[in-house]
């Protein structure tokens, strides 16, 4: 299994990804939607290779609009290391940022229309992942 470690608060949380591939999807988020206002750039990572394996606790979920969506964010710092994507919802989206350096060799970028998320997000491929 390949570990990617990241935190959102200091160290205390940690995630792993048993993806094999160097190349993770990325999800760019454009205009008008909460990632682009959070500039929140995450890989999109299939349920199966995913684990939180520390900082479930610190976790708190937020959901609006159609609530397909789980954002999740650190009680103790606010930031989004991970959370359910609306166009992936049997997915997890991990925040790029909250990613040790180096654990991701190659990054695929696809970029959202936020504004237009109905239309963007079907013809960029993401819901392939």
């Amino acid at each position: 299994m390949d570990q990617v470690e990241g935190s959102s608060d200091e160290g205390r949380g940690s995630a792993e990804s048993s993806r094999t591939s160097q190349t993770q999807p990325v999800s760019s988020p454009t205009l008008g939607s909460i990632c682009a206002m959070k500039r929140n750039v995450h890989a999109i990572i299939p349920e199966a290779d995913f684990e939180c394996t520390r900082g479930k606790d610190v976790l708190q979920q937020y959901t609006f609009n159609t609530g397909v969506a789980k954002h999740l964010f650190c009680k103790r710092c606010g930031v989004t290391p991970f959370y359910r994507p609306r166009s992936n919802p049997f997915h997890y989206a991990v925040t790029i940022a909250c990613i040790d350096p180096g654990s991701i060799q190659t990054l695929v970028v696809r970029k959202v229309d936020g504004q237009n998320w109905e239309k963007a997000v079907p013809a960029c491929g993401i819901q392939d992942l």
